[in-house]
C-alpha cells in the first residue's frame, strides 16, 4: 500500500514489532540524529520513496523502517546505520546479504545487542 507522502507501508499488523526491526529501529533513532540522513538512508535502501517535501513526518519514517521485511533489506540498513555509530559500537552485520546463504547467528544471541536500543 503506497501513502499518499511516498512511504511504502504495509496494512497495520499486530503490535508485537520482531526483535531484529526494534534493534535496527533503535540504532535509527539514537545514532543518526539528522531527518535527512534519516530518510536518504530509507530511500537508498528501496524502503521509501524520494519524498517531494523538505519536513518528512517521524512516524512515517518509523513505517517505513518496519516494513524491512526481507534480511536483504535489513542488511541494507544494517550497512546504512552502521557508519553513524561511535566505532567502538559498530558490530558485524548479522543479516545475509544479496547471494548469500551463510547461515547467521540471531541477531538476540550476539553479545551486546540490548545495549543499542
Amino acid at each position: 500500500m503506497l501513502h499518499p507522502l511516498g512511504v511504502i507501508v504495509d496494512p497495520p499488523t499486530p503490535p508485537a514489532i520482531d526483535y531484529e526491526i526494534r534493534v535496527l529501529e533503535g540504532l535509527f533513532c539514537k545514532y543518526v540524529p539528522e531527518s535527512k540522513d534519516r530518510v536518504k538512508i530509507l530511500v537508498d535502501t528501496g524502503l521509501l520513496r524520494q519524498p517531494k517535501v523538505d519536513i518528512f513526518p517521524f512516524h512515517l519514517e518509523l513505517a517505513a523502517l518496519r516494513s524491512a521485511k526481507s534480511p536483504e533489506q535489513r542488511h541494507m540498513l544494517w550497512d546504512a546505520i552502521m557508519p553513524y555509530l561511535p566505532e567502538s559500537k559498530r558490530k558485524p552485520n548479522p543479516f545475509p546479504g544479496p547471494n548469500t546463504n551463510v547461515p547467521i547467528p540471531e541477531l538476540s544471541q550476539m553479545s551486546g545487542a540490548d545495549q543499542w536500543i
